[in-house]
């Protein structure tokens, strides 16, 4: 009987110590965020809304060399660029209980030193200078499998090399849907000074007549049309698709003086797509002073983006602005304060214009009021 109870507890202690040992390894955070938000949209009535997100992400090391991840959002539907919860809304109106979704599953294998693999639904594996999301969404989490390279020049400078295979759309019948693409990315730092400059390539494979992305009935500002397989009118096959590829040339460059008061922080960006004579054309320029980092901090930024009807697909890019279509141009201002750490509060106005082609743009107008509290 001693000898039972001997056994029993060393078991017990074993499976304790494995489990303090995995809890060790596992990283919870994430951030929660509170938005009243005023719009405007050409002469359609004013609204006010408010919405919630919510994020958790959880990161646990695996072994020396791999680790994993999984992020829990926010959000009703399914849209990709989208985790934010409306109050009140159509679908969830009289205080029903609010979806969360899988916004990522990924693991990265640190295959050699310097280098790692990634696959899954992932953060993206690219650098986005001066953190812009003219092509990206923030909240876009593409799947697939990514590569990324990074190799020391000198001790002040860089030299990073991604790839990445993402699988856009699987078709039953038709050819897939795939986003290949590799960036090239070369960044100095120095003690009062640091810039990083890309260049980097987008192909969407079989995307000219596909049915459109997410939404079956809108491109986004992207040039659709009508397809109709058989020929054949009203015979219940025709779909919207897209009318033109998507091959991205993509570069950019930023740059940040540190000074004393405060750091300065200039981008540029610019999108063509070489797959189109006409209307594949985008740039986004902009400006920061200041960073938040701790309580008391802030920062005020600026930028100026245009955007033509197939530089990008209109998908993904940037939610809040314009509406989040392409075919636009405008102005984004931003004031952030941090009351604590942990603790920001941001305004953020839009002054845009879309279907600006069509020569009779309508005016978007959108000021959000956010709070963040990050864990």
């Amino acid at each position: 009987m001693r000898l039972i109870l001997v056994l029993c507890l060393l078991i017990i202690n074993v499976n304790a110590s494995a489990e303090s040992k995995w809890i060790d390894n596992l990283n919870i955070f994430g951030d929660f965020r509170y938005r009243h938000e005023n719009r405007q949209v050409g002469s359609s009535r004013h609204r006010v809304r408010n919405n919630i997100r919510a994020r958790v992400n959880l990161g646990i090391n695996l072994s020396d060399d791999l680790d994993a991840e999984m992020r829990f959002t926010s959000g009703s539907g399914t849209s990709p660029r989208g985790t934010n919860q409306w109050l009140g809304d159509g679908a969830t109106d009289g205080f029903q209980k609010k979806p969360f979704n899988l916004s990522r599953a990924f693991f990265k294998w640190k295959a050699f030193d310097n280098a790692s693999f990634y696959a899954g639904k992932m953060a993206q594996p690219f650098y986005k200078v001066g953190k812009n999301d003219l092509m990206w969404d923030h909240d876009v989490s593409p799947e697939g499998v990514a590569f990324m390279y990074k190799q020391a020049l000198s001790d002040n400078h860089h030299l990073y090399f991604n790839t990445y295979e993402f699988w856009v759309r699987e078709e039953k019948t038709l050819d897939d849907i795939h986003l290949t693409g590799a960036q090239l990315r070369f960044s100095g730092d120095y003690s009062n000074s640091s810039f990083n400059i890309t260049v980097a390539n987008f192909y969407y494979s079989h995307i000219k007549d596909a049915e459109t992305i997410w939404s079956s009935t809108t491109g986004y500002g992207n040039t659709i049309s009508t397809k109709d397989p058989d020929g054949t009118a009203n015979s219940g096959d025709e779909y919207t698709g897209y009318d033109s590829e998507f091959k991205l040339l993509e570069a950019g460059i930023d740059f940040t003086l540190k000074l004393d008061f405060a750091p300065i922080g200039l981008f540029f960006n610019m999108i063509d797509n070489q797959a189109v004579d006409t209307e594949g054309k985008a740039n986004n320029f902009g400006v920061s002073l200041g960073a938040t980092k701790k309580k008391g901090d802030w920062k005020v930024s600026y930028d100026y983006r245009k955007m033509e009807r197939d530089s990008a697909l209109g998908a993904l890019v940037d939610a809040d602005y314009a509406e989040g279509n392409t075919d636009s141009k405008g102005h984004k201002l931003r004031v952030d304060y941090m009351f604590k750490d942990n603790f920001k509060f941001s305004i953020s106005h839009f002054d845009n214009e879309t279907a600006v082609s069509s020569g009779k743009p309508v005016d978007f107008d959108k000021t959000m009021f956010d709070f963040f509290a990050t864990f």
